[in-house]
C-alpha cells in the first residue's frame, strides 16, 4: 500500500509540474500492477489454506477491482497524452490504495 501511496503523491507532484508521464511512471505503473497480482495471489493462497475474509463476495469484488484499476488507469494516461494523463496515473494509484486498505478491512471481518 505504501508503494501505491508514493507512486500516487510523485504523480500527483509531477502533474503540478506541468510534466508528461516519464519513464518512471510508466514502468511504476507496470510495478504496481504487478505487486497487485502478487497481493492477490498471496490472498489465494491463504484461502486456500482456510483463512477466509470476512465478506467473500466483497472481498473478491475489491481483488477484481483491484486488478483492473491500474491498467484502465495505465490506458487511460496513454490515450490522454498531456499533463492530465499524469493526474490519471496519480488518481488510478490513488483509488488502488483505497482498495487496498478496504479488502484489509474486510479480510478482518469489518463489515460494510
Amino acid at each position: 500500500m505504501a508503494v501505491a501511496g508514493l507512486y500516487s503523491l510523485y504523480s500527483i507532484v509531477e502533474f503540478a509540474r506541468n510534466k508528461l508521464m516519464g519513464r518512471v511512471l510508466f514502468f511504476g505503473a507496470f510495478g504496481l500492477v504487478g505487486l497487485t497480482v502478487v497481493a492477490i495471489i498471496v490472498s489465494i493462497v491463504e484461502m486456500v489454506l482456510g483463512h477466509e475474509p470476512g465478506d467473500m463476495v466483497i472481498f473478491i469484488g475489491y481483488a477484481l477491482t483491484a486488478l483492473i484499476m491500474m491498467p484502465a488507469a495505465f490506458m487511460w494516461a496513454l490515450l490522454n497524452r498531456n499533463r492530465y494523463g499524469t493526474l490519471t496515473l496519480g488518481i488510478g494509484a490513488l483509488v488502488l490504495l483505497v482498495l487496498f486498505a478496504r479488502m484489509l478491512q474486510v479480510w478482518n471481518g469489518a463489515q460494510i
